[in-house]
């Protein structure tokens, strides 16, 4: 499959949007430039269909996400794995959440997650992702050329590249602030992921995201006014606490004048909304308190740091045009050094780990 088709398009869709509908015409090309596109290859899609029942006609504004096109990436990303997790996150839990959200009485039944047209991992009827694999979502802004929220740009669906943490760890070596921390920093960032100390304990398991920054999430205004919101990328969901996810969240994505003023608010405020989703599910919310999900901060915080690092380092606050990614090479991108390491990143960073320091989550 080349980069800007897809092959048998109407099986791929049809059990989505109706057997009784057939394509007229779609239009196909590259959603993002070459080097964009870190953990995938996305593609618009623009489909006309024809009702047979009624003649009618419908257009679908669509993206299309496929595997990398870099050896390097699949691996680091574990393609074999995520794209396999991804696509079952749409085909079976969304559908599996809200018909729970029925069962408990729900008046407003989920809809955060974008519309869901079909997906495969090969025509071959094998079980290994291929070239052919495809996730197809609705497009949330379809007038824009680039949509950079489901462009995966962190490489944690397997080991972190050992470059990506020399890098990190002799920014962190030229910190004053830091040196005190650093026996401590070294043994969470060196630790092997399959090591982490991350503990998987009732009651806040869950489904979490895995990566839940603000390029993943897509608000909708209307005069000027949010409305509504969409999560996307769920290709490194797990089963582990939501900690992961808010600490993730608030370090990379919240400015420190915001979390300055207001971090515990914040903790807080996320706290009463968990309550209050919770209790519309006729849960037990007894064991959620504030004080238990301030625990389970202390200990998602030794597994989020070095993904927090990276994202504040490497893409939030990354040297100016980011890192290339060449969809044909198997070798490492260049993530340049550590002096292309920002200043704003530096002030994140320091302040990050000050802060989970006084609230002892580093230990």
């Amino acid at each position: 499959m080349s980069e800007e088709t897809i092959e048998n398009l109407e099986d791929l869709i049809k059990l989505h949007v109706g057997s009784n509908k057939k394509i007229l015409g779609s239009a196909t090309s590259l959603l993002t430039a070459p080097g964009d596109n870190y953990g995938g290859i996305l593609l618009k899609v623009d489909i006309t269909l024809e009702n047979e029942e009624n003649d009618t006609q419908e257009e679908i504004n669509a993206v299309a996400k496929l595997i990398p096109g870099s050896e390097f990436m699949q691996q680091v990303l574990n393609t074999q794995v995520t794209c396999k997790k991804e696509i079952a996150f749409y085909e079976e839990i969304v559908p599996m959440l809200q018909e729970f959200q029925k069962e408990q009485g729900v008046d407003e039944i989920i809809d955060t997650f974008p519309k869901f047209y079909g997906a495969r991992i090969n025509l071959n009827g094998s079980d290994t992702v291929d070239r052919n694999a495809v996730l197809m979502l609705e497009n949330l802004v379809p007038s824009e050329k680039i949509l950079p929220y489901l462009v995966d740009q962190f490489p944690h669906g397997g080991e972190t590249p050992r470059l990506i943490q020399l890098l990190i760890l002799e920014f962190l070596e030229d910190c004053e602030e830091c040196q005190t921390l650093m026996p401590t920093l070294r043994q969470i960032i060196e630790r092997p992921r399959h090591e982490k100390p991350e503990e998987r304990k009732e009651p806040f398991l869950t489904i979490a995201h895995g990566d839940m920054w603000v390029n993943n999430i897509m608000v909708k205004f209307e005069k000027g006014e949010p409305v509504g919101s969409k999560f996307v990328d769920f290709q490194n969901i797990a089963f582990r606490s939501p900690a992961v996810d808010l600490f993730l969240f608030l370090w990379s994505s919240v400015q420190i004048s915001v979390l300055e003023e207001n971090l515990d608010d914040l903790i807080k405020f996320y706290h009463e909304n968990l309550i209050e989703n919770l209790s519309q599910l006729k849960c037990d919310c007894e064991p959620f308190s504030l004080e238990s999900l301030l625990e389970e901060l202390n200990i998602s915080a030794k597994y989020g740091i070095p993904h927090a690092l990276f994202m504040i380092t490497f893409v939030v606050f990354g040297k100016k045009g980011g890192f290339s990614i060449d969809q044909t090479s198997s070798k490492m991108p260049d993530f340049g050094t550590k002096e292309d390491i920002t200043s704003e990143a530096k002030e994140k960073v320091l302040f990050m780990l000050t802060q989970c320091n006084e609230r002892g989550w580093l230990y």
